[in-house]
């Protein structure tokens, strides 16, 4: 996997279920870019945010 800003190929990747959503958490080690990623594309964090919020 390559890095989408600086193209370095060396990038930390945690998986996880979120809300019963399948999530990817992307970062670069150089350029510490981040993304994060659902079956369906890129999610922005605000709307990761809201799937982990919990409801009292």
């Amino acid at each position: 996997m390559q890095c989408r800003r600086c193209a370095k190929p060396k990038m930390v990747e945690i998986r996880m279920t979120v809300s019963d959503v399948d999530l990817r958490f992307l970062r670069c080690v150089r350029c510490e870019a981040q993304h994060w990623l659902s079956p369906d594309g890129e999610v922005p964090l605000r709307a990761v945010l809201d799937l982990a919020r919990v409801t009292r």
